[in-house]
């Protein structure tokens, strides 16, 4: 199993919306991401609640294997989710993937 770890850092949020609802916006849409890959068992959209600290975003993602991150970062409906939530705002991003 491989979980698949990424942290946001948001520099930006689309205009009218406050920081709470631009994440909350962003879990729900990334939380859909398993009913449409069928390579992602599961995945967990989590906020950080320090604002002391610099990433305010962290998806975890569970895979079969180490070839199916390519799979599910090349999907379209991650690649759509990426575009809109994250390219357009991002910061900063950390990435690690770990096999349990």
């Amino acid at each position: 199993m491989i979980r698949h770890i990424v942290l946001f850092g948001f520099e930006s949020y689309p205009s009218g919306q406050s920081k709470e609802q631009f994440l909350k916006e962003a879990k729900a849409a990334f939380e859909e991401l398993p009913q449409h890959i069928d390579c992602l068992k599961s995945l967990k959209v989590s906020f950080n609640i320090n604002p002391n600290e610099s990433y305010d975003l962290m998806l975890e993602g569970v895979l079969s294997s180490a070839d199916e991150i390519e799979i599910y970062a090349k999907h379209p409906e991650h690649v759509a989710r990426v575009k809109q939530y994250i390219k357009p705002f991002v910061s900063k991003r950390a990435c690690v993937d770990i096999e349990e």
